[in-house]
């Protein structure tokens, strides 16, 4: 797991900006920092690679990797965890491979002999850039959920590329605001792919393969190589012997360092599963928990009845979470792009603590995701259903400083209103006089299919690959720590999306991990609310509205919002406008 930043240009380079704006991610890649500069009559090149040593760990795992003929560069930032395995079948090539263990010189020879159809074979989390000087081209390649980061700006004849975005909007200098995508950041809490914050600054789509060729003019051409639409079916049914295999699979190759790792040990299911696995294989991996001192989040015996049934080596970490305004302002600054989710700070504290002893850790994230465990999830096909029309009259007397109207929406007949009310916040963009346009149903959900397999699909689309695997990444790597995350394995999703509807037992949410679990713990233990690790944030945002109401009316934030009038958002404190004043909070850091 890596960081890098680079340059591709039929102009001269200025490699002292690079240098700098390299500076922002070396918490990526805190162990090694190479530099490779190359000149040639097509296109010039500086390219910085920031390395967090995790397989391969003498100098032979370094990048950039260049390979003898000077004909091909490779970037990658990621692990391919069936490296072995493909490395094996491109023996047929009769490669000489220089490394023991290097996923890296694998991928690199892999894309040298077989091209872009090689991106298909790939198990794993990755941002790529391969460079094939004999055809003039930089290719850039997204892993298939978006755990792993990759922005671009295309200016001229000059691409400039690199794993973090205010680096790529410096180098390349575009530092305009796009309008339409802070009132997208106001509304989902995010911008998504391809766009960012920035005018002419965009991120690779997940499951995205770029290509520019640098002929008179640099032209540019995509295409998407996985979609997870495509797999679904209804022609086979759902096989927890065949699911779990495919998990064991993937537990197992997310195995694969040369460096000490961890399993994170919350005491909840997802984690559990993953550990009650590891004990079968009698694998020796140690457990990682961090107990909230609030009784109200203390969890700590759940942690404690998985520790006594799998007497696995433990490390727990007790901490406060009484978390200051500084706190908030600082995990705000150290995010590269405006993000905004409670649990940011509590993420990048856990990380924090793992850094001190690890460098990888296997997580449980994404459990909810295929095993319909969010509630939002269980609402849609539960809660009662009524005309559209109804619920669009209250929707629209709702004021727009009470809240979100996801109370009402969610009962509506319509699932695409229904659902996407849990993510977007049509209210705050009615308060602050912003005319939303974008069609969010449209970008996220796949009309063609059934209510079960669109939501699957937006899940992924939306929340994995567009939020919360943008959390994961930042507030581990900002600690140097590399997450593994079982679940998040494109096989699972589209295994599920293949399966018959009536075989997914979608309403008994993470029915296959209870099954696999019950055997070791009570239903008290199966079936309870999980409370999770978080912290007070509306305390926060609440005891400091003179403070917050200073930095929004220092900033320019009128320059885009034409009513920026928060002070009425302090008069009802709900959590929903403790999250509105917190987006514009984010957003000071960035206008």
């Amino acid at each position: 797991m890596c960081g890098f930043i680079g340059v591709a240009s039929k102009s001269s380079i200025d490699n002292d900006i690079v240098n700098i704006e390299n500076q922002r991610i070396i918490c990526r890649g805190p162990d090694e920092t190479k530099k490779t500069i190359i000149e040639n009559t097509d296109f010039n090149l500086n390219l910085i690679f920031n390395r967090l040593s995790i397989l391969e760990l003498n100098k032979n795992g370094s990048q950039p990797l260049v390979d003898q003929s000077n004909n091909y560069v490779m970037m990658f930032n990621g692990e391919i965890f069936n490296y072995l395995e493909l490395k094996d079948d491109l023996k047929k090539y009769n490669i000489e491979f220089k490394t023991q263990n290097s996923d890296s010189e694998v991928l690199f020879y892999g894309l040298m002999k077989e091209g872009k159809d090689f991106i298909n074979r790939l198990v794993g989390q990755f941002s790529i850039v391969f460079i094939d000087k004999l055809k003039n081209e930089i290719t850039l390649i997204r892993d298939r959920t978006g755990q792993k980061p990759l922005f671009f700006s295309l200016n001229k004849n000059t691409i400039y590329f690199g794993s973090n975005l205010i680096s790529v909007s410096n180098m390349s200098k575009n530092n305009e605001i796009n309008q339409n995508s802070l009132e997208e950041f106001l509304n989902l809490g995010v911008v998504t792919s391809p766009n960012t914050l920035y005018d002419n600054v965009f991120k690779v789509k997940p499951g995205e393969v770029i290509t520019f060729n640098f002929q008179d003019r640099v032209s540019k051409e995509h295409n998407i190589y996985w979609n997870p639409s495509s797999f679904v079916s209804e022609k086979k049914d759902f096989s927890s012997d065949e699911f779990n295999d495919l998990l064991a699979n993937s537990i197992e190759l997310r195995l694969r360092s040369d460096v000490p790792l961890a399993a994170f040990c919350s005491g909840g299911l997802d984690s559990t599963y993953i550990i009650k696995k590891l004990h079968e294989t009698k694998r020796t991996v140690p457990t990682f928990s961090v107990i909230n001192k609030n009784p109200k989040y203390d969890e700590r015996k759940y942690i404690n009845q998985v520790l006594n049934k799998y007497k696995n080596e433990h490390f727990i970490q007790e901490v406060d979470t009484q978390t200051s305004f500084e706190d908030l302002l600082n995990n705000i600054s150290m995010f590269d792009e405006p993000y905004m989710d409670t649990s940011n700070i509590p993420s990048s504290f856990i990380s924090k603590e793992i850094s001190k002893k690890y460098k990888v850790a296997i997580s449980g994230d994404g459990g909810d995701e295929i095993f319909f465990g969010y509630k939002r999830f269980q609402d849609e096909f539960k809660v009662f259903k009524a005309n559209s029309r109804l619920i669009e009259f209250l929707y629209k007397i709702y004021p727009s400083w009470f809240g979100s109207g996801n109370k009402i929406l969610k009962h509506s007949k319509d699932y695409q209103r229904s659902y996407l009310s849990y993510f977007k916040d049509d209210k705050f963009m009615n308060f602050l006089g912003i005319d939303y346009k974008t069609n969010l149903s449209k970008k996220f959900f796949n009309n063609t299919k059934t209510r079960l397999k669109n939501v699957l699909i937006l899940e992924n689309r939306l929340y994995l690959s567009e939020m919360m695997n943008l959390k994961v990444d930042r507030t581990s790597m900002m600690h140097s720590v590399e997450v593994r995350s079982p679940f998040i394995d494109h096989r699972l999703i589209e295994y599920i999306l293949s399966c018959s509807e009536n075989s997914l037992e979608y309403k008994q949410p993470k029915k296959i991990i209870k099954d696999y679990l019950k055997d070791d713990f009570d239903t008290n233990f199966l079936n309870r609310k999980k409370m999770g690790f978080a912290f007070d944030v509306q305390n926060i945002i609440y005891n400091n509205e003179e403070r917050i109401l200073e930095l929004i009316d220092g900033s320019n934030l009128n320059l885009y919002i034409p009513n920026l009038n928060i002070k009425r958002l302090f008069l009802k404190k709900s959590m929903v406008n403790c999250q509105r004043i917190y987006k514009l909070l984010i957003l000071v850091q960035y206008v």
